[in-house]
């Protein structure tokens, strides 16, 4: 009897702000709380994705300021995403992978936000042992980016230059320090049913040109692959984990 009044609060309390949640977030959703999409997307020109599929994303152009808007698809909360980064030139090694960005995106408000989850601690352990993990080693925000409009039939719009030529920093560090987002110019904009490509050429430190592209993928949900225990005898490099 004693514990039962502190958990029938808690309980209260737990329902009443998932409602507000819950309220807050379709309120945010409403394409009425944003301006109209026809309005926003004046003068962009839509991206056709090959055999007139519908892509990954919904992909807007506008070539002569640099701009690019992407809208999600509405099943955008079900997927985990993949981001590979790339320096396509202006640098030594261009052409290789500079970087990778794991995680899902998250609707806060009017802002979309990409959470990376927390992968280096785990628990294979008892319930107790896992709930522990989960709530000490929680997921972080890497980035996000205003919503600009609703798109009819897809969903949020965000713009993608905003994100990847303005927090380019964010994915390349210091190889993108001095950066001039002014002059920035659409390399690259491509959309297929899993992916997108996305590239800018923009001036750096000292007014070099550097391209650099995103090719964003979406994970399928279940694979059939089945990672191999490290070894040193590899002689590469291995992902690793601390199991509690």
């Amino acid at each position: 009897m004693f514990k039962s009044v502190p958990t029938l609060r808690a309980v209260r309390i737990a329902a009443i702000t998932a409602t507000l949640f819950a309220s807050a977030t379709s309120r945010a959703q409403n394409p009425a709380d944003f301006p109209p999409s026809d309005r926003v997307l004046e003068g962009f020109k839509e991206v056709v994705t090959p055999g007139q599929q519908k892509g990954l994303m919904s992909l807007w152009i506008k070539p002569d300021e640099g701009q690019v808007y992407a809208a999600f698809n509405q099943k955008f909360l079900n997927h985990r995403y993949f981001i590979a980064t790339t320096v396509g030139s202006g640098e030594t090694y261009a052409g290789l992978q500079a970087g990778e960005r794991y995680g899902y995106w998250k609707k806060i408000g009017k802002r979309m936000a990409f959470i990376e989850p927390y992968l280096d601690v785990r628990s294979t352990g008892d319930r107790e042992s896992r709930s522990s993990v989960q709530r000490i080693f929680t997921d972080r925000v890497l980035f996000d980016v205003p919503i600009v409009t609703i798109l009819p039939q897809w969903g949020p719009i965000i713009d993608i230059d905003d994100l990847f030529v303005g927090q380019a920093a964010a994915f390349f560090g210091s190889s993108v320090s001095g950066l001039n987002r002014r002059l920035a110019t659409i390399h690259l904009a491509q959309s297929f049913p899993d992916n997108i490509e996305v590239a800018f050429e923009v001036p750096v430190s000292g007014g070099r040109l550097k391209q650099i592209h995103y090719s964003v993928s979406v994970l399928p949900p279940k694979t059939d692959y089945q990672p191999r225990k490290a070894d040193h005898r590899l002689g590469y490099f291995v992902t690793n984990y601390q199991d509690l």
